[in-house]
């Protein structure tokens, strides 16, 4: 009942200063702050539609206002983007954001996720092995680094990664049929039967 109380405080907090930073828009539709306050609560909303409006609109008016943070800026667009399926739009701001801070883990994980999407396993491996470099701890990119060498016919080297993503996943069967094959490709299909 209490934890209900505060969701719901919460929830009218977040209107609260929704409505202020639209107030604010419809005097000024390029007012950084209101923008980014917006930004950030679509978002951690995983609102994709208007993360992916509001994070446009600061990319547009960046050149002329120095207080964007143009780095966050761009990931935060391709990732929402990204995650519209919109991969051609995702592209571009995410290799701005990769350019800007060649060791940010989150731009080259969703640029190295777009280029698998979009065929492109000689752009995708790098920048998912280097992603995979920056955050080891992060298991997130176990299974696209997996597909995209196991895609791109480097079976030895996707092993690792599809075994780690089998760990993570036991029941995923597509990631254990790759895996198989890749075992009988380098010469390990008796391992891969079992």
């Amino acid at each position: 009942m209490q934890d209900e109380k505060a969701a719901d405080e919460v929830r009218k907090s977040a209107l609260k200063v929704v409505k202020e930073a639209e107030k604010k828009l419809a005097h000024n539709p390029h007012n950084v702050s209101a923008l980014e306050v917006l930004g950030e609560i679509y978002y951690r909303e995983k609102n994709w539609e208007k993360c992916l409006t509001i994070y446009k609109t600061l990319h547009d008016i960046a050149p002329i206002h120095n207080e964007v943070d143009q780095t966050k800026t761009c990931i935060r667009l391709g990732i929402a983007a990204f995650m519209l399926e919109k991969i051609d739009e995702a592209v571009v701001p995410l290799t701005e954001a990769a350019r800007r801070t060649p060791d940010n883990f989150e731009a080259l994980f969703y640029l190295g996720q777009a280029f698998y999407k979009m065929d492109l396993l000689d752009k995708a491996v790098p920048c998912l092995k280097k992603a995979h470099i920056i955050n080891q701890e992060s298991t997130v990119v176990y299974k696209p680094l997996g597909y995209a060498l196991f895609k791109a016919k480097k079976y030895r080297e996707s092993l690792p990664f599809l075994k780690k993503a089998i760990e993570l996943q036991p029941d995923d069967k597509e990631t254990m049929y790759n895996m198989a094959v890749g075992m009988s490709e380098v010469g390990m299909g008796d391992k891969a039967l079992k």
